[in-house]
């Protein structure tokens, strides 16, 4: 959850910090409701990007704490298959390599973005 607060914090000042030292007229569609407007109408499927993302970084924690809870129950004696902590470990790396490669593609294309000459 710490991570999740943490990215959200980071994307908000992201966003809130100037451009180059230019504001859009009329206001900062990034704070602004009614600027901005709805969520649905601004994805073709109605699926918001950012609670796509805000999705993906749930599904990922819960599996690192799926695995943690399987690893406890390992050395308690409550799980007595390696298999199945080993498959979920093997779940819970991915999604993880996964969250890691979409924030560094955001990363880089909002450093290109930043480099355009306006």
């Amino acid at each position: 959850m710490e991570t999740i607060k943490m990215l959200q914090d980071g994307a908000k000042a992201l966003f809130q910090k100037p451009l180059g030292g230019i504001r859009p007229k009329g206001g900062d569609p990034f704070l602004d409701p009614e600027i901005s407007g709805d969520s649905e109408k601004r994805s073709a499927d109605g699926v918001d990007f950012g609670n796509l993302l805000l999705d993906g970084l749930k599904e990922v924690s819960g599996r690192q704490m799926e695995v943690k809870k399987k690893m406890e129950g390992l050395v308690t004696g409550e799980t007595k298959s390696v298999e199945e902590v080993m498959a979920a470990m093997g779940k819970s790396d991915i999604a993880f390599k996964l969250m890691l490669e979409i924030r560094s593609r955001l990363v880089e294309a909002w450093k290109e973005v930043t480099r355009i000459q306006v």
